[in-house]
């Protein structure tokens, strides 16, 4: 009796196993740029094996507010969204917002990160030109000065 037991839930375990396999999607999520300004956007790129329906999610860092769009891919294909453009939501938050990709009932999961960029105003040449001319001058004035009164 424990012989057929145990054959009968390797069988079982097997059958899983092999149907587990052949339900097996590979998807492929990328955010292209990964790295934007605010109010930038980014290209959230999607692909996969078989034909597959659901959606994109985009959780901002801060606030946690989410916004959904749906999604179809047939076989073998992808599918692109621009984010904040075919979302409801924006760029304005600083930190890594989290993409959640849900096709035929599975999450998979990817990022993109907003920054805040820091524009330099450039010096300008003459600035440093006429600074180092004070410095010289000023210091000539001193010589000058310092001589006439030992004579």
């Amino acid at each position: 009796m424990k012989k057929i037991l145990l054959t009968l839930n390797l069988i079982v375990l097997l059958t899983l196993t092999f149907v587990g396999i052949a339900r097996a999607v590979s998807i492929d999520v990328t955010c292209n740029p990964g790295a934007i300004s605010l109010g930038e956007s980014t290209t959230i790129t999607v692909g996969c094996d078989k034909d597959a329906t659901g959606s994109i999610t985009v959780i901002t860092p801060v606030t946690k507010i989410s916004s959904s769009v749906s999604i179809t891919i047939t076989a073998g294909g992808s599918t692109s969204k621009v984010y904040p453009g075919d979302f409801s939501g924006s760029t304005s938050e600083i930190g890594e917002y989290e993409v959640i990709v849900f096709l035929s009932g599975n999450p998979f999961k990817a990022s993109f990160w907003v920054t805040f960029e820091v524009n330099i105003i450039p010096e300008i040449p003459l600035l440093g030109t006429a600074g180092a001319t004070a410095t010289m001058l000023s210091s000539l004035g001193l010589y000058v000065i310092r001589r006439r009164r030992l004579k």
